[in-house]
């Protein structure tokens, strides 16, 4: 993994090579094996590198190209590394000293940027400078596995891999968005350039932008959006085109340097990649499994015990494997104040996973500590090979798929796998919004931790923050934003996971790598029709390929008890108890983005958490880990507004 940056200039006052060195020196942390630069009248480049695959150690970057007249800049990984040289016309064995950077240049040299984008299979981040024209063109892969940020001023152009960079330079301005926060803590889907910082834009996954002093043009290049439903394929020739397009994958994703593992919970995806990754693997290579779980898990109730601590179930997975080495990682529930700081701090942004993101933090310390450097996940699998009926076309479930789903919804009814009250609920997606919401509502649901109600009425009414809700409920179900777009596509756009990817290499030393955020897999999975996602039962393909990679007699278990932890989550937040009200006391001398909240009201509900868990009976765990995460989100977009004004 790579960390860029760029600036161009025309003027005295700003320094390219020195701006570039100051550059270079804060994304050091994301690049701490290898620095270099490059400038010219007017523009340098940077790059700093974190060696994670083999061909890395001939990694040159900047490169030239076009005689001289270009430079390129690459943050990624080249997945399908023999298509690529077989479509240059070159062979694998000479190309055994090229980095993927070697690779791409040659790729634009042939096709040029925008039909060389496509072919790439892989995450990535691209900035090409043409020293001809004075334009940079700057590129996503389709997904946002890398990111990509920069700034156009009169005076000078910059680019960088993470905003820190660009705030590096000294005539750099540093002022929130408030808006951009305030939408941020809705979860509202971002499309266009915006980011949480002032005269910081960012390159949307799947676009390219092309810059300079007189113009700034955005274009989507990947065609995720137009992707249609192949219906000449039955079931079986699409589970053999997704068990091919995984092998793919996860064969592609174990080059490395260092051992290999994977974050294993309970359920299908991670299960799925690890069984995968174990056939591609020499016999004698071990593969280090880590699943994280509740220190003390005999304080929850035995009837929800294996719901909420995954060990067990995870143990029962590895063990099918002989060289699988599992290990349980406790959750150390001291840690979540120090994580939400280091993370906050590495991504610039609020950690929207704040309370797994302990986890994550845990396992890749103690996977570094056994030299493994590649971690596998599980973490988009239910965007691709294993979505179930929550996330296909919503159209298609109101109109025709709900019935499917509440028939053999019905079936577990009758066995007595699911109440009745539960398969009543399931019709309420097909009720007017209202009627929807004052039922859910009736029925004591917590409010959802994006709700616009707990920002301050100010800047609701400032930014028009109401209107914009309407569109976006942060419900998939509810939302007419969703109504024009596939979830899956919409959840890669709202979820933009480069940052958080760069952060845990930065703070864990590891590479947490996502094969089922594959674009074969991927782009695979948009095309098949809806209903065979949850025929003859649900998460129908995700279910097939555990049984074949893992265990048939698992496979169930893995489905109806995926692991939530929600208990544990609470006594993480529970510790971090005193932190969390100091952050909100602190939030009132700055902008003041939330709506204010008393630390008597938050004591209250913390105290409620408390006894809501040690109750043990009767409780919900579900709507239990909602309140939780509630909490835990305002508390990370808190520490980041506190964060961001101390710097200033």
């Amino acid at each position: 993994m790579t960390a860029l940056g760029a600036i161009v200039s025309t003027t005295r006052s700003v320094l390219p090579a020195e701006s570039a060195a100051r550059m270079a020196r804060t994304l050091r942390i994301y690049g701490p094996d290898d620095a270099s630069q490059e400038g010219g009248e007017g523009w340098a480049l940077v790059r700093t590198l974190y060696r994670l695959t083999p061909e890395d150690h001939y990694d040159q970057q900047p490169l030239s190209l076009s005689g001289g007249a270009a430079r390129l800049l690459f943050d990624g990984r080249i997945d399908n590394r023999e298509d690529m040289l077989a479509a240059l016309g070159r062979s694998g064995e000479e190309a055994r000293g090229w980095a993927d950077s070697t690779i791409l240049a040659m790729a634009i040299e042939e096709w040029g940027i925008a039909d060389t984008l496509p072919r790439i299979c892989g995450p990535f981040a691209l900035v090409h400078w043409d020293l001809s024209r004075s334009v940079l063109t700057l590129a996503r892969d389709e997904a946002g596995y890398r990111p990509l940020f920069f700034t156009r001023r009169p005076d000078f152009i910059a680019v960088s891999s993470m905003p820190k960079g660009l705030h590096a330079l000294p005539d750099m301005v540093r002022e929130m968005n408030v808006a951009a926060v305030a939408e941020r803590f809705l979860q509202y889907p971002r499309s266009d350039t915006t980011t949480l910082f002032e005269q910081v834009q960012r390159v949307p996954p799947g676009h390219l932008i092309e810059l300079s002093f007189s113009a700034q043009n955005v274009r989507r290049w990947r065609d995720l959006e137009d992707l249609t439903v192949d219906r000449s394929r039955d079931f079986g020739e699409n589970l053999e085109a997704l068990d091919t397009a995984m092998n793919q994958a996860v064969a592609a994703q174990l080059r490395r340097i260092g051992g290999i593992g994977g974050q294993l919970s309970s359920g299908i995806d991670s299960a799925t990649v690890m069984g995968i990754a174990t056939r591609h693997l020499p016999s004698t290579t071990a593969f280090h499994a880590f699943t994280a779980a509740p220190r003390d898990p005999s304080f929850f109730p035995a009837e929800r015990r294996d719901w909420l601590d995954e060990s067990r179930r995870a143990k029962a997975i590895a063990d099918h494997f002989s060289s699988v080495r599992h290990q349980v990682i406790p959750n150390d529930g001291t840690s979540l104040a120090q994580v939400v700081a280091r993370y906050t701090h590495a991504q610039d942004a609020p950690l929207q996973l704040p309370l797994h993101t302990c986890w994550f933090d845990a396992i890749g310390r103690e996977a570094r500590r056994k030299g493994v450097r590649v971690l596998l996940t599980g973490l988009s699998g239910n965007l691709g090979f294993s979505a179930g009926y929550g996330l296909v076309e919503p159209g298609y479930r109101r109109d025709v798929g709900l019935i499917a789903l509440q028939s053999l919804r019905a079936r577990w009814v009758i066995r007595g796998k699911l109440s009745w009250k539960a398969w009543l609920r399931g019709w309420m997606v097909i009720l007017p919004r209202p009627v929807h919401k004052s039922l859910l509502k009736a029925m004591g649901r917590w409010r959802q931790m994006n709700e616009i109600d707990r920002l301050n009425p100010d800047i609701i009414r400032q930014y028009n923050l109401d209107e914009r809700q309407v569109e976006w409920s942060g419900n998939f179900d509810l939302s007419k934003k969703i109504e024009a777009s596939d979830p899956r596509i919409l959840a890669c756009d709202l979820l933009d996971m480069g940052s958080y990817l760069k952060a845990l290499l930065a703070e864990t030393g590891v590479d947490f790598r996502d094969p089922c955020g594959d674009s074969r897999v991927r782009r695979l999975a948009l095309t098949i029709p809806h209903e065979q996602y949850f025929t003859p039962d649900d998460r129908a393909f995700g279910r097939a390929l555990f049984s074949r990679y893992v265990s048939p007699h698992l496979a169930h278990e893995a489905i109806a008890l995926s692991g939530r932890q929600n208990a544990d989550m609470a006594a993480t937040l529970a510790a971090a108890e005193q932190d969390i009200m100091e952050t909100f006391e602190r939030g009132a001398s700055g902008p003041a983005v939330f709506a204010p909240l008393s630390p008597a009201l938050l004591a209250t509900q913390l105290q409620a958490l408390k006894v809501e868990i040690e109750a043990r009976n009767g409780v919900d765990f579900g709507r239990h880990g909602d309140k939780v995460r509630n909490i835990a989100w305002s508390y990370a977009v808190q520490t980041f507004i506190n964060g961001f004004n101390q710097r200033n």
